[in-house]
């Protein structure tokens, strides 16, 4: 059984595993990346199977099947950062995990017992570890004493910068995973960025944002007819920032231009986002994907009126500098108020909120049009954010007790 381990934001794991479930039954990766499946006649995901947080390591999605899957097979997937294809998942032992010269002795002698089928003698390769934990020894300490023991064992050489082969030796807690990493390393790096702001949204959270606030029920009044993971209607970013989430929406749309899709707005208060949206658009042969305007987002209602908006996906962008001066309560009244008023029963709002999250779910209890339906905590560099699904009611169909007594303060969870 082959097995691969692909990373994403901790916290994000159902949704890959969703993505992945999505290319299973829809039977893609066929004709274009694998033409060997497509004679065939079937998808190479056929008989996959995935496992979330395989053996605790927090932020990866497991994949196993039982023929070889090549590269290209993964470059479908949107939420992914890299994949690694994995060799063995070793426990160390405990007694090796004070003493930095015994833990890396212990590395080395795991490593040895291994048997990797790369690199060839005439490849190239280097070493790379990725630590979850605390160890006492540091990542170019496993790097440099896993690689002696490849170097050894077959032959060929060690190139730092351009390797043909990157191997991994990460190391979650108590276990150790030797693989190699398959096709690019930077999977999330499919854009070109002319303005890019000091922080900018990721295209893995992005690409996610964009899912959650797509209906997996093809009989709900949210579904796209052709694409699962985005909505039927507009998508709507009314704090484009930098434009990451519209660019990732519009370049969904744009890889099938037979399919009749609705819009792609984007949207910011700042001058400088606008253009900077724009001129990453246009970076990407994206210009005429996406309609780009200056516009406030707590007035939603102003603007986007009668536009055919199916979601809103957002990132506010009030963190340290912002939330000192931010009123939260004013403000995710005037963004949920705007956004109801812009939006069809069933379309949803997606955002992520990364400060005073229980003042935002006092405002969504007491708020009958939203229906929470459920928080996504991820982690993006040691900060905890949560993506807030909420889905737009029909106001005249529900019949409400008391506002907020269903809800979690803290975490969003809704009672059933």
């Amino acid at each position: 059984m082959n097995c691969y381990h692909l990373r994403t934001n901790p916290g994000l794991e159902p949704v890959l595993a969703a993505e992945i479930a999505g290319l299973t039954a829809a039977g893609l990766t066929t004709a274009a990346s694998v033409p060997d499946a497509a004679a065939a006649g079937r998808s190479v995901w056929a008989d996959t199977r995935t496992e979330e947080v395989p053996r605790g390591r927090r932020g990866w999605v497991a994949v196993t099947s039982p023929e070889p899957l090549p590269a290209v097979a993964f470059d479908e997937l949107r939420t992914v950062y890299e994949v690694l294809e994995v060799a063995a998942t070793v426990p160390v032992p405990a007694a090796a995990t004070t003493d930095g010269d015994r833990y890396l002795a212990m590395i080395r002698d795991l490593a040895a017992e291994v048997s990797l089928p790369w690199p060839r003698p005439a490849e190239s390769f280097a070493v790379r570890c990725l630590r979850v934990g605390n160890h006492p020894v540091n990542s170019p300490d496993v790097e440099r004493t896993v690689g002696g023991v490849v170097a050894g064992a077959s032959g060929a050489r060690v190139n730092l910068s351009a390797p043909d082969v990157t191997i991994r030796a990460d190391l979650d807690d108590d276990l150790l995973t030797i693989g190699r990493l398959l096709g690019s390393p930077t999977r999330d790096r499919r854009f070109t960025w002319a303005y890019r702001p000091r922080i900018t949204l990721s295209t893995v959270v992005a690409a996610a944002c964009l899912r959650l606030s797509a209906a997996t029920d093809p009989q709900h009044p949210g579904a796209h007819p052709h694409d699962p993971a985005l909505p039927a209607g507009a998508i709507l970013d009314p704090f484009c920032g930098s434009g990451t989430i519209a660019i990732e929406a519009a370049a969904r749309r744009v890889r099938d231009p037979d399919v009749p899709w609705a819009p792609v707005y984007a949207a910011d208060i700042a001058p400088e986002a606008v253009a900077g949206t724009r001129a990453n658009l246009a970076a990407n042969a994206l210009a005429r994907a996406v309609v780009v305007r200056r516009a406030d987002a707590t007035a939603l209602a102003d603007t986007w009126v009668d536009r055919g908006i199916g979601a809103i996906v957002c990132n506010p962008p009030f963190g340290v500098r912002l939330g000192r001066r931010l009123n939260f309560d004013q403000f995710y009244r005037e963004l949920l108020d705007g956004a109801a008023a812009v939006l069809p029963p069933g379309g949803r709002l997606v955002l992520l909120s990364s400060r005073r999250r229980g003042r935002l779910n006092h405002v969504i209890a007491d708020r009958p049009q939203w229906w929470l339906r459920g928080v996504h905590l991820i982690e993006i560099g040691g900060v905890f954010p949560g993506i807030f699904v909420l889905e737009r009611r029909d106001v005249g169909a529900i019949v409400r007790t008391t506002p907020g007594a269903d809800i979690d303060p803290e975490t969003g969870a809704r009672a059933d």
